[in-house]
């Protein structure tokens, strides 16, 4: 049975027929989709236990109390919580199958604190995280460092759709306003987070009709004036509104032709997605949470808003007709319940099983395991293991006897076991042994591939070729680990397949082992892993003789790389801590490595300026912005000094430098420029979050066009950079 935690939901004849508000339309598409998948039990996100079934999936949102009334009536604090009520064992903190679904944001608005009372807890406890929001603040909780509530969990975010019955907002816009009276409409509970006094300001001066709904602001339907931060703004207030009541859908469709949405941080705000349905033009944020080509992109700069929206409000009506048809597909096919509901169940389905089959048990496992991968500070963490000495020694003796179909493969029974997890759960497609020793290990390695249907293949590497041991998965390398670029050329290391595990097996000596890692460093991309063999030697007596061997190296490595690599717990502490031989060895990347060269292609000088321009936009139109800008730069006495560079996040690369060379030939001919040096133009492609945070801190300003690819600025954090109009340049 899967119980479902949220608001109380009462299931009547004609629920299905009626469009409500979000909570409503989130519990009862739950219960439609759900149940025709598993019994389906719709539950309260203040309930306590529900079940003692191990089998049992609980799937629901943190508990939602109601503080204020409780101290006004004098009851206190809520007692329950669904996620700890249910955990089966002493000292769990969860029922095994636990599941959170959320609206995402990576800095939750203070406005929800007070009510969510165990929020914390819960998410640290559940296995995974279904985070309803847009997928830019996914990207922007991935790259958090801090040790924020997000950036702890963000390893268990599975990104999801919040969705829209369309079927239940029938009335649909057929036509648009005249240009000249267009009107814009906006429904919010005008929260902090919601940016109303931005969309207020980006109005000014245009001849255009707001209307605003809500059921926060105490005034009597129609033209009222309100103060936002010491201004005074005017709009037509329709009072709060329902979308059950066909006259106020309607009237939408038959009035207002833009929705209006400038957020700040929205997970993604379900009106902007119920007025698309209604086929009302978005003008929205990218932090409202909405991602649509077929959106109308604002910023946070007033004055350029004022921009975009002139632009819109004079439209044809052709264009607007079939951008309001295309943007109602994208809702029917993005933001549909049953799509959404299926990828939550599959994501359910899939984790309950890979834990079953991992350890050969039904799926009630003891919730005291860790959960998933988790970065701490590695270096804190203790590096020996909890095992009596003479049970230590007992295993080592065993590992030595040990086999695989007939050869030798020194393994202990835990690593034995994690490394089959691992690779079920990383399917690497390149395995890059050193150590082949007796070739045990590559063999068994490349059997596993095979049984797990992986398309992978084994690399194994050892002073001496081995040559008695043979697999369709295996190559077999000869190779000093302390001079492997002559074993692994680049071109080798550029054609692999990914994604890529590196296990460093070979002699365990300090200066072997920091070389390997050293070596793999570059290549190993975020997520991969290096698994770094027999820390344990420390701790038997063989410290000295190995000069400090594998944790010594560890140790140095990861000062040295700080924030790039985690020590993957759920590996290393699976058995209990550090329950390995591979003591804090089961690295995992969690940055791509930043190489100077990288950052030095873009030929960064003394000034250094930025543009996004929207590809999208009429050639004509970039030309135009691209000359403009050139020619300041060409003439400036700095130009020297100067490099600009251009985004290409839209474009091929290529067809934006015949854009660009075909400008700088006409300024350089027509304009009969005269000067004795080309202008330092750099094309951004590539650049994932670290490389884009390293190259705006050297980055002095942001050129604004008529034209610019907002999503790109947001999503990269370029609109923290200071503006430069042409005039203010130099």
């Amino acid at each position: 049975m899967l119980h479902f935690f949220l608001t109380d939901y009462f299931l009547r004849d004609r629920s299905y027929e009626r469009y409500e508000f979000f909570n409503f339309e989130l519990a009862k598409w739950a219960e439609y989709y759900l149940s025709q998948k598993i019994a389906f039990h719709q539950s309260n996100w203040c309930a306590g236990r529900v079940t003692e079934n191990p089998h049992d999936i609980l799937l629901g949102n943190p508990t939602y109390d109601m503080p204020n009334a409780s101290i006004d009536t004098g009851m206190g604090n809520l007692h329950r919580d669904w996620v700890r009520d249910n955990a089966l064992q002493p000292g769990d903190v969860c029922h095994p199958n636990t599941y959170i679904i959320f609206p995402w944001v990576p800095e939750f608005p203070q406005e929800w604190m007070p009510n969510l009372v165990h929020v914390e807890s819960q998410l640290l406890a559940a296995r995974k995280i279904f985070a309803l929001c847009g997928q830019i603040w996914i990207d922007r909780t991935l790259a958090k460092m801090d040790n924020s509530i997000q950036a702890q969990v963000k390893h268990k975010l599975v990104q999801c759709n919040i969705g829209v019955a369309t079927q239940n907002l029938p009335f649909v816009k057929q036509k648009f306003n005249p240009i000249g009276q267009r009107q814009l409409l906006h429904i919010s509970t005008l929260g902090s987070y919601k940016g109303f006094g931005l969309t207020c300001e980006s109005i000014q001066g245009l001849d255009v009709r707001l209307n605003v709904a809500s059921k926060s602001l105490q005034a009597s339907p129609g033209l009222v004036d309100v103060t936002i931060d010491g201004k005074k703004y005017g709009f037509n207030f329709l009072g709060a509104v329902s979308n059950a009541d066909p006259q106020f859908n309607q009237w939408v469709v038959d009035n207002c032709d833009f929705y209006i949405h400038t957020a700040t941080m929205d997970a993604q705000a379900t009106v902007i997605l119920e007025n698309c349905a209604r086929g009302l033009i978005p003008l929205v944020t990218p932090e409202s949470g909405y991602a649509s080509p077929y959106a109308i992109y604002l910023t946070h700069n007033p004055e350029e808003n004022r921009q975009i929206i002139q632009q819109a409000l004079n439209l044809p009506e052709s264009e607007l007709l079939e951008r309001s048809r295309l943007v109602r597909q994208h809702i029917l096919e993005e933001h549909n319940w049953e799509k959404i509901f299926d990828k939550i169940w599959d994501e359910i389905t899939d984790d309950m099983n890979r834990r079953s089959s991992e350890v050969n048990l039904p799926v009630n496992l003891p919730v005291n395991l860790p959960n998933t991968s988790q970065i701490e500070d590695s270096l804190e963490r203790e590096w020996t293991i909890p095992l009596h000495p003479d049970t230590l020694i007992s295993i080592q003796n065993a590992s030595f006897c040990h086999s695989y179909r007939g050869i030798p493969m020194i393994k202990n029974p835990f690593d034995v076991s994690l490394y089959q997890m691992l690779l079920w759960e990383q399917k690497p497609r390149t395995i890059i042994e050193i150590g082949t020793a007796i070739g045990g290990s590559a063999l068994w390695l490349a059997d596993l591939l095979t049984s797990f249907g992986i398309d992978g293949h084994v690399y194994s590497i050892d002073i001496k070729k081995l040559t008695n041991v043979s697999h369709p998965l295996v190559t077999l390398l000869e190779g000093d680990q302390n001079n492997l670029q002559a074993t692994l050329s680049q071109d080798f290391m550029n054609s692999i397949d990914r994604p890529l595990l590196v296990i460093e097996d070979g002699a365990h000596f300090y200066e072997s082992t920091l070389a390997v890692l050293n070596f793999f460093h570059p290549h190993l991309q975020s997520g991969e892993y290096i698994i770094i063999e027999d820390g344990i030697v420390s701790q038997i007596g063989a410290d000295q003789k190995y000069r400090g061997g594998p944790n010594r190296a560890v140790k140095q490595f990861l000062a040295e790389h700080d924030h790039e690599y985690e020590v993957d717990r759920y590996y290393c502490d699976f058995y209990g801590h550090n329950l390995t031989w591979n003591i804090n060895g089961y690295l995992r990347k969690t940055q791509d490595s930043i190489e100077q060269d990288e950052i030095l292609d873009l030929q960064l000088r003394e000034i250094n300026l930025i543009i996004f321009p929207d590809w999208s936009a009429p050639e004509i139109t970039m030309a135009e912005d691209l000359a403009k800008i050139l020619k300041l730069i060409l003439t400036s006495p700095d130009r020297d000094r100067t490099t600009l560079l251009i985004d290409t996040s839209n474009i091929d690369p290529e067809a934006a430098d015949g854009l660009i060379a075909e400008v700088v030939m006409h300024l350089l001919i027509q304009d009969e420029l005269e000067v004795d040096t080309e202008p330092q133009i750099s094309l951004i492609t590539e650049l994932n979050d670290r490389q884009w945070y390293d190259l705006l801190q050297q980055v002095k300003a942001r050129i604004p066009l008529v034209h610019d690819n907002d999503r790109a600025i947001a999503r990269v954090g370029a609109d923290r950079l200071p503006l430069k109009n042409l005039e203010d340049l130099f």
